[in-house]
């Protein structure tokens, strides 16, 4: 008799014993899979021998393994890299199970295999030769009799980086100035929707620099942008503030640095750091429309020339800016300006902040007519007695 050990479910068959061995069949169908126990007694024509049993395991159900793997594959340095893609799942204790992994547009199947244990399995596969875009894995359960039917899911492979362009900082106003009065800015950042956004802060003062650690500022909108406002905090004169983003695709692909900065400049330019001179200091015919003129100032800087007298007459100079040398000379022609007149160029200079400097002048005297001679005779009339005298006349200017 066989039984899987419920009194409902057995199965009987009687054979002769020949030679001292017997040898039967029976259908388990009906019998669950399980401890199957076969039952054995001999009769012959005085008695019945006690049972002799033995056990099978009856296993005809196939395994149902699951799988599992994470949402993407990113490039190298992500939690889930091409490399080592992670997959894992339920199944039998002590089965074999192999994992495949497919693309679409890959001819390669990268391949793995390992042993459940406590009822889970878990192992990585490099689909790392697999084309960008959706991975299929595929897990079959073999167990000591049967091999299940094939499980599958998908993850996405991402492992291109966010570039430079799909994602910047920019800071307004670039500088802190006095005609700002304020010491507020606005930071947008432009991003790619789904993508996490990091930012960090630091700055410099003179030759101190601190940079800060990129903290997360959330997911980029769908509008793919965003606005806040800073402040400065006390920072001295000179200060360049800087802001910068990174971004990390849904993968954990760990885009490029970009950054932008805005500088607290509230000094205007000083006297002492410019300088304009008119050379020769006399304005005449020979020099009038082309007087020569040179200077000093601070690189970078905006410098206005304005060329004057004193009856309001200008020339029109073209502001230019401050080489690295530090100086400047031209010339401009004084032919318009009021003759005898006191004619003075200022100079004045306006940082990139905006700010704008002291003013230095300097002047010189136009004077451009030709003196007038004269002649006296004298005496006048010219007499018989005073002729000899008059041929000496002298000329006087």
């Amino acid at each position: 008799m066989l039984s899987d050990g419920s009194t409902a479910n057995t199965a009987t068959d009687d054979v002769t014993c020949v030679d001292s061995a017997f040898t039967t069949s029976s259908d388990v169908t009906h019998l669950a899979d399980g401890t199957i126990t076969a039952s054995v007694t001999q009769a012959n024509a005085h008695t019945t021998s006690d049972p002799a049993t033995i056990t099978a395991t009856k296993t005809t159900a196939l395994p149902m393994p699951t799988i599992n793997a994470p949402e993407w594959i990113g490039g190298a340095g992500t939690p889930n890299p091409a490399t080592a893609a992670a997959v894992s799942g339920r199944c039998t204790t002590g089965d074999t199970i192999a994992i495949t992994a497919t693309s679409l547009l890959s001819l390669a199947t990268p391949t793995g295999t390992t042993t459940c244990a406590d009822g889970t399995w878990d192992t990585t596969v490099d689909v790392s030769a697999l084309a960008e875009g959706q991975v299929t894995f595929t897990a079959t359960e073999a167990g000591p009799s049967s091999t299940s039917d094939p499980v599958t899911t998908t993850s996405t492979k991402d492992t291109v980086a966010p570039t430079a362009d799909e994602g910047g900082i920019e800071i307004q106003p670039e500088f802190l100035t006095i005609a700002e009065g304020t010491n507020f800015w606005t930071v947008t950042v432009t991003c790619t929707p789904g993508y996490t956004t990091f930012l960090s802060f630091g700055y410099r003062i003179d030759a101190f620099e601190y940079v800060g650690p990129f903290q997360s500022a959330g997911v980029c909108p769908a509008a793919g942008h965003s606005e806040q406002a800073a402040a400065e905090t006390g920072f001295p004169d000179g200060t360049v503030i800087t802001q910068s983003l990174r971004q990390v695709d849904q993968a954990g692909n760990v885009g490029p640095e970009s950054s932008d900065s805005v500088t607290k400049d509230l000094s205007a330019p000083t006297a002492e750091e410019g300088s304009v001179v008119i050379t020769p200091a006399a304005i005449n015919a020979a020099n009038v429309d082309a007087v020569p003129y040179s200077g000093t100032c601070v690189d970078g800087n905006t410098v206005v020339l304005v060329v004057t007298d004193t009856y309001g007459h200008t020339v029109a100079m073209t502001p230019f800016t401050c080489g690295d040398s530090g100086t400047y000379s031209g010339t401009f022609d004084a032919s318009t300006l009021n003759d005898g007149d006191v004619i003075t160029v200022s100079a004045t200079q306006t940082d990139p902040a905006g700010n704008v400097g002291a003013t230095n002048t300097d002047w010189a005297t136009k004077d451009t007519i030709a003196a007038t001679p004269s002649v006296t005779v004298s005496p006048n009339p010219i007499t018989t007695t005073a002729q000899a005298a008059a041929s000496d006349g002298v000329g006087h200017l």
